[in-house]
């Protein structure tokens, strides 16, 4: 696939694994620059290395989002962006990670941002949101109504920045990622299921 995305520069927060890095893969396969933090040193080495070839146009750095003076700096270190994927979320329930590590480290994110992306012809953010920001299920009051506020501001945004950037939500659903939440809940199903057989046997 050819996207002409070739020399465009991406940047990309908590690129280092799950959807993240698949992002970044995606875009550094495209011929984009991409600039990518995460929380962990190896998780970006290993990515780099899976990356191969493609690897040349890109760069991981360890980053928390959640310190904004980390992500000026970071942000500054960047000569150029043309498209933001703001991708990092808590995946917590807790009220105070939703607004802290969902909201607020997104919006901190998009403002250092800004500047940068309306000097470029082709300024675009595209949001890594949830289905839960329209879908409710038990036990997502906090996670759910953060993944709504943010939508709600990525309409306000292009509202607010039309002609100028293009603004979009992209809400994945479930994904599985085997050191992720859904890996942690297979695992957790077969150890299970393997206490019961054994269990039944045990009975019979």
């Amino acid at each position: 696939m050819n996207l002409r995305l070739g020399n465009i520069n991406v940047v990309v927060t908590g690129g280092s694994s799950g959807i993240g890095a698949k992002i970044v893969e995606g875009f550094a396969n495209e011929g984009a620059n991409v600039w990518f933090c995460g929380r962990s040193q190896h998780r970006i080495d290993k990515l780099l290395k899976q990356l191969g070839k493609a690897s040349k146009q890109v760069v991981g750095k360890v980053v928390d989002v959640h310190d904004l003076a980390q992500m000026k700096a970071w942000i500054e270190s960047i000569p150029n962006i043309d498209i933001f994927v703001p991708n990092v979320s808590a995946l917590s329930d807790e009220w105070e990670d939703v607004l802290q590590k969902d909201i607020a480290a997104t919006q901190q994110g998009i403002a250092l941002v800004l500047p940068k992306l309306l000097e470029s012809r082709y300024a675009a953010i595209t949001y890594i949101g949830s289905k839960a920001s329209g879908y409710t299920v038990c036990n997502a009051n906090a996670y759910g109504a953060g993944k709504a506020a943010l939508a709600h501001y990525m309409k306000s945004l292009s509202l607010t920045y039309v002609r100028k950037v293009r603004v979009n939500t992209v809400s994945p659903g479930d994904t599985y990622i085997a050191d992720g939440l859904w890996g942690g809940v297979s695992v957790k199903r077969r150890t299970l299921s393997i206490k019961l057989s054994i269990e039944t046997q045990w009975v019979a």
